[in-house]
């Protein structure tokens, strides 16, 4: 008697934890799920901005929106230029049958990253929502929504690498380039210095990659003399990650 008692109280237990853990995840993704339809809808009404500009290592203007006027798409100051990579992208878009993600895909390879005036260019011209493009770029890591720095430095950050000193590396690097806290590109737009979890090199730990270039077992020492050549300009980056 006492046996089954016993069982009957574990199994209840186990019921009550499970219940628990439904109605737990049940909640959770409501409180996403609102989360996201309000960000969303925010993201596609128009709000009161001002237009400010920055400008990206190749020169380029780019206006972004703060609190004053009725948002609106802008393009750069070089209107042409500008003009002419996006009706590229348009055209390469209808000939390929492509999709949003590889709009993005190739505005990011264009300028580094998306452009707020070129989404709404194509949100216009296609007649999609701004909402549905930022959804989309927003859930990809592989897109970024800031201008990134003229040569990429990613630092791995998994296990091996962290033991083997990642974090020693990477306050070196961010010293050196007087990248501010809590930013990751330096204020002149020429150095981005990015951490990702593992690259999978765990072998060669500590693994710096240099504008897509791989260098295992990196030192301090190395690491600094690598960014005195990138700013004497003696190696090309020629491509966005």
């Amino acid at each position: 008697m006492r046996g089954r008692l016993h069982e009957w109280s574990h199994d209840q237990e186990k019921t009550s934890i499970l219940h628990w853990g439904i109605a737990v995840f049940s909640n959770v993704w409501k409180q996403l799920k609102v989360a996201a339809e309000l960000h969303a809808a925010e993201l596609s009404r128009p709000r009161a901005c001002q237009t400010g500009t920055h400008q990206t290592h190749d020169g380029d203007i780019f206006k972004t929106g703060l609190p004053g006027k009725i948002r609106r798409p802008f393009l750069s100051q070089e209107e042409g230029t500008m003009e002419e990579k996006l009706e590229g992208i348009l055209a390469r878009y209808q000939e390929n049958e492509g999709n949003l993600i590889s709009i993005l895909q190739d505005i990011e390879n264009e300028f580094g990253f998306l452009r707020e005036d070129a989404i709404y260019w194509f949100s216009e011209r296609l007649d999609v929502p701004p909402a549905k493009f930022y959804g989309i770029a927003t859930f990809y890591a592989q897109f970024h929504l800031r201008p990134r720095g003229k040569n990429v430095i990613t630092a791995c950050c998994g296990t091996a690498c962290h033991v083997k000193g990642s974090e020693r590396l990477i306050n070196s690097l961010v010293k050196e380039l007087g990248i501010a806290q809590g930013d990751d590109t330096s204020e002149d737009l020429k150095f981005t210095v990015e951490k990702v979890n593992c690259v999978g090199a765990c072998s060669i730990a500590p693994v710096i990659i240099i504008n897509k270039t791989v260098n295992g077992k990196m030192t301090p020492d190395k690491l600094m003399k690598e960014i005195k050549t990138l700013k004497e300009g003696k190696r090309e980056y020629t491509d966005y990650i």
